[in-house]
């Protein structure tokens, strides 16, 4: 009679782990779809070339629901989700990233990105 309770609460504990991963991989699909961006026009220049107009070869940044994404230029797909918390930056750059930029190359990008972390 032990071994089959033994049996019976293994089984259970392996369907419970079973059901919470697929539970999470779920929820992270639908974390996923949730993050639709806001098409923001904004075409800008700034001098030394670290913002420009839509191109093929740069990256957008923007900030959605207080954290900080990198986007391709399509503005849909997702480069790189940062997690930096625009409450933790300076008002005028939280402010740009609600607005939404362009960054030329991955070089500027990365440079950009670790300003904010430091």
């Amino acid at each position: 009679m032990k071994r089959y309770y033994a049996i019976v609460t293994t089984t259970f504990a392996v369907l419970l782990i079973i059901c919470t991963v697929i539970y999470y991989f779920s929820y992270l699909e639908s974390r996923k779809k949730d993050r639709t961006p806001e098409v923001v026009n904004t075409n800008k220049a700034e001098e030394g070339g670290s913002i420009v107009e839509d191109n093929a070869g740069s990256y957008y940044l923007k900030s959605e629901n207080g954290i900080v994404i990198v986007y391709y230029p399509d503005k849909k797909t997702v480069f790189e989700d940062t997690y930096i918390n625009t409450k933790d930056l300076k008002p005028s750059e939280a402010s740009r990233l609600d607005e939404g930029f362009y960054v030329d190359d991955l070089d500027k990008l990365y440079s950009v990105l670790e300003s904010y972390t430091s």
